[in-house]
This record gives C-alpha cells, structure tokens and sequence, in this order.
C-alpha cells in the first residue's frame, strides 16, 4: 500500500499543502524485471503520473547504500519516460546523514548524479531533522517556479504563434542567429547550482 501524508508550508506568507504519497513497492518491481510464466513481457512498472499526476517527484537514496544510489537512478530513468520533467519539480535527496561512520556515498557522488539528471539535489537526516524544513521549503519554492516557467512559456509560444499568423513575413536567417545568440549568453549566465533550490 501506498503511504500518503500531507504537510502544510508556508512560504512568502502563502501557505500550501504538500501531499506525499511514497510507493514502497517499487523497489520490488525495479528488481523483478524477469516474465512471469505464461507472460512474454516484463510486469509493467506502476506510472504514478497515470494515477496521481504529481507536481513534483522527490527520489530519495540512503548514503548508507550505494545499491541505493544506482536504484534512485534507475528512478530518475523511469520518471523521465513517465512524465515531462521539464514542467515537474524532481529533487534527489540524500538521506541518513547523521549516521556519519556507516556513510558509503559521498556528498558528490549524490551530486554528480543530480548534475548529470539536471535534477535538484540536497542530503537531509530525518532522523535529527537535519535540512527538512529546507527540503520542504525547497520542493515547494521549485513546484511555484515550474509552474510559473510552463505558464510563461505557454503564453510564449501563443504569442509567438499569433505572431505568426498575423505577420506576412518570417525571421531572416540573420535575425535568427542574432536571437539565437542572445538567448544562448542569457541561459549561460542563468545560475545552475544543483544544490539552490530557489533557482531553476
């Protein structure tokens, strides 16, 4: 069974309700790939965007476990053929930080992974509360940029096609390039810290 809870935040003085909803089976489905007699395929993996259409996918590793940190990635694989994750807040949190001495995963190891998704990335210790109101605040603060991002670039591409239909001439191929160009510089400059999670 899933195991769902939802917590109230507060950001910027407006408050919101985080539902989790945390799917403990499909560890189990990653690992049993194999048919099942008298099936020619594998079991299909369970799609929780088919089910709950979520705002945001939280993959969780213990950094006491480094089959962990292969199974989170295995996770991010899925949640990319699942959903559009450029519109979906999607976090890697490295949890069970506290337990220092048993520790087999690096703080870099975690973040080469989330650099290499172009996910978000944190380590966090339930156990002590060690950066979980961070993560809350974070996971929140990326969920309102996602969305604000997609409702901004919808409003580009209307315009952009609006333009279109309405204008009897197109871009140059100078016009495009100068463009082109700019947008380039700017996406450069744009900070791309795994680790902030008040930035996109």
């Amino acid at each position: 069974e899933d195991n769902e809870k939802a917590v109230m935040v507060v950001l910027n003085g407006e408050e919101s309700e985080l539902v989790f909803i945390e799917h403990a089976h499909q560890e189990e489905q990653l690992q049993t790939r194999t048919p099942l007699p008298g099936l020619k395929s594998p079991p299909p993996v369970f799609n929780p965007v088919a089910a709950y259409n979520p705002d945001a996918y939280l993959v969780v590793y213990n950094v006491c476990n480094r089959g962990s940190l292969k199974t989170a990635k295995e996770y991010l694989s899925l949640i990319r053929r699942w959903d559009n994750v450029d519109h979906k807040a999607v976090i890697l949190v490295g949890n069970k930080t506290d337990l220092v001495r048993l520790r087999t995963v690096a703080t870099d190891d975690g973040r080469y992974l989330a650099t290499s998704e172009a996910v978000k990335f944190i380590e966090t210790s339930a156990g002590i509360n060690h950066h979980v109101d961070e993560l809350l605040a974070g996971l929140l603060h990326q969920i309102r940029l996602k969305s604000h991002n997609s409702e901004k670039e919808g409003r580009k591409r209307d315009s952009v096609r609006i333009r279109g239909r309405n204008s009897s001439s197109s871009f140059s191929g100078c016009k495009a390039k100068v463009f082109l160009k700019r947008f380039l510089r700017k996406a450069c400059s744009r900070s791309r810290s795994c680790d902030d999670l008040h930035v996109l």
